[in-house]
């Protein structure tokens, strides 16, 4: 059984449909499809790119009132549905948390449920990476670096 590239559903091609309805149901990818997937990683990747600096950008602001600690740092860490993003103190404690969760499939950021992942509750949407401001307005207000919350 194929695999879909996209959300790594397994799912069964029939040889005998050629009405070009079959592919993978959770996601509808299609394996004769005309899409170029390259570009599409390229504008995700570029787009997270962008979003995290723009986390960092509001992490450093937020230590520039505090002289004598150093900004924490934000980083990546990839998974087959999801990008974590991390806020990893720096010296001596080093300690991590998750930030916020980026789906892969559609660009959304989500709120955590934890470090494991994302809320699954349709309300845990707070913005999308390729939005003008690359997900910039799903933060709280500066100098905060966290997400907003829903009221």
């Amino acid at each position: 059984m194929p695999t879909c590239p996209s959300c790594r559903h397994h799912f069964r091609v029939l040889e005998d449909e050629d009405d070009g309805q079959h592919g993978c149901p959770a996601c509808g990818y299609h394996p004769n499809q005309d899409t170029n997937q390259e570009d599409d990683m390229r504008d995700f990747e570029g787009a997270l790119a962008a979003y995290v600096a723009a986390v960092q950008g509001r992490v450093n602001q937020y230590y520039q009132k505090f002289a004598t600690l150093t900004p924490s740092t934000v980083l990546t860490q990839r998974g087959p549905k999801f990008v974590r993003i991390i806020v990893q103190d720096a010296q001596p404690s080093r300690s991590a948390s998750a930030h916020s969760f980026v789906r892969i499939a559609d660009g959304d950021i989500l709120f955590c449920a934890g470090w494991n992942g994302p809320s699954r509750k349709p309300s845990a949407v707070r913005g999308n990476i390729y939005d003008e401001g690359n997900g910039l307005p799903a933060l709280a207000p500066a100098p905060s670096y966290h997400l907003r919350y829903l009221r």
